[in-house]
């Protein structure tokens, strides 16, 4: 939730909006396809006989992109709004829409039963209910920011920051764990309103945004030293040699997903909003990099299925090394080759890179 609030305060609302629905198809059908992709080339080619339930929870823990790396770059190297709105875009809502589809095939997993009609009224009601809810919270918040918006008392910095510490949690806290809709989704819209509606209000932004940037730091860092400490104690002894190398061969099938799923809907995202190039979308399939989310979501299905059988341990501890080595390899593999893609693409000049440089050094100063 620091995440997708800390990414939605620094929208640029010219460029969301035109880049709204775009980013919508690569969040719900993107990921949706994604998800399927991926989870039957699990099926397909992994030796353990998974069930396709599980195979499905693996896609869809990979379904979800973490690009906050990659929008780091765009910004510093003065690549064009544009592409950064996408790339941003896609990333604040598909988390959302990622773990909904997590949570019904987890909930399936652990013997939850769906018909047709269940599955569409769950999709229907967390899309729809987890955005109204989300928005209802941050037009409440925004409405609280003003009765602390007095620039004569200090104290009002600071409970604006814990107003919206607030908004983010309780939006996230309620959907997620009150209504079962989505947490992510309900913050994100939140999120949105407050970055429609309090940047007026705000008192200090500059020390809105550096809270909120060692939040987001701290709590990545965090979720990412808990995943490495449970593989290193716990996972480490479920896997061997070949597990190794199946991961090695996931994270191509991974990639090569996300490029089919871009060059699916490319036809469609080429001409609505601010359309895209097929070297755009080249990009943006490079920079498909998985993070936070991901190993959370790996985590949860570990703690919860752990000890069911000797036989759920080991694909349980494997799922979890999966979802970690690939998210390593994506954040080293990809996440230090985006700025040659972007140059070998040509998206990204030598004298625009220099004329960034130039501005971010005089900001400097």
């Amino acid at each position: 939730p620091p995440l997708v609030f800390g990414e939605a305060m620094n929208l640029n609302w010219y460029h969301v909006t035109r880049a709204f629905w775009q980013s919508v198809i690569l969040a719900g059908p993107g990921v949706w396809i994604g998800a399927a992709i991926m989870g039957s080339i699990t099926k397909v080619l992994l030796p353990y006989n998974w069930s396709w339930v599980l195979c499905f929870v693996f896609g869809s823990i990979m379904a979800a992109t973490d690009t906050v790396a990659v929008v780091s770059l765009l910004h510093s190297v003065g690549a064009t709004p544009k592409l950064t709105i996408l790339v941003v875009g896609e990333s604040l809502i598909n988390d959302g829409s990622a773990m909904a589809l997590f949570t019904l095939f987890f909930q399936a997993l652990q013997g939850q039963t769906y018909t047709v009609g269940s599955v569409v009224s769950f999709c229907v009601a967390t899309v729809f209910g987890s955005v109204l809810l989300g928005i209802g919270f941050g037009l409440v918040c925004v409405r609280w920011l003003r009765s602390a918006n007095n620039p004569l008392e200090e104290r009002d910095i600071t409970t604006q920051i814990a107003i919206t510490f607030c908004c983010a949690y309780l939006s996230f806290f309620t959907a997620q764990y009150a209504l079962d809709l989505s947490g992510v989704l309900s913050c994100c819209a939140s999120g949105a309103v407050f970055a429609c509606l309090a940047p007026r209000i705000i008192l200090q932004h500059e020390s809105m945004h550096n809270v909120w940037s060692i939040v987001e730091w701290g709590l990545n860092t965090m979720i990412f030293l808990l995943g490495g400490l449970m593989i290193g104690h716990r996972v480490l002894a479920e896997v061997n040699g070949m597990d190794w190398l199946y991961m090695m061969v996931l994270y191509v099938a991974l990639v090569a997903a996300r490029f089919v799923t871009m060059l699916i809907l490319f036809p469609v995202i080429s001409k609505i909003g601010h359309g895209c190039s097929l070297k755009e979308v080249c990009f943006m399939s490079w920079a498909g990099l998985r993070g936070a989310l991901g190993m959370a979501l790996a985590l949860i299905v570990h703690k919860q299925m752990y000890g069911e059988s000797s036989e759920m341990n080991k694909e349980t501890s494997r799922l979890l090394f999966y979802v970690g080595g690939i998210s390593a390899l994506t954040l080293l593999i990809n996440a230090t080759t985006s700025k040659s893609v972007l140059f070998g693409l040509g998206l990204l000049s030598t004298n625009s890179a220099e004329k960034q440089l130039v501005t971010n050094q005089v900001k400097k100063k």
